[in-house]
């Protein structure tokens, strides 16, 4: 009956939730790797 918005957002959130969490990985993991190329070029 009023499934179908509430699904719909939740499906939203969802997607923006593993797009954020891959872009948050992807920079925390560059980081990673730039810190630690500055630590062993010192």
């Amino acid at each position: 009956m009023g499934w179908e918005p509430l699904f719909y957002i939740f499906g939203q959130s969802i997607i923006l939730y593993i797009w954020y969490g891959m872009v948050w990985y992807g920079m925390v993991w560059y980081g990673m790797v730039w810190y630690g190329m500055v630590w062993y070029g010192m």
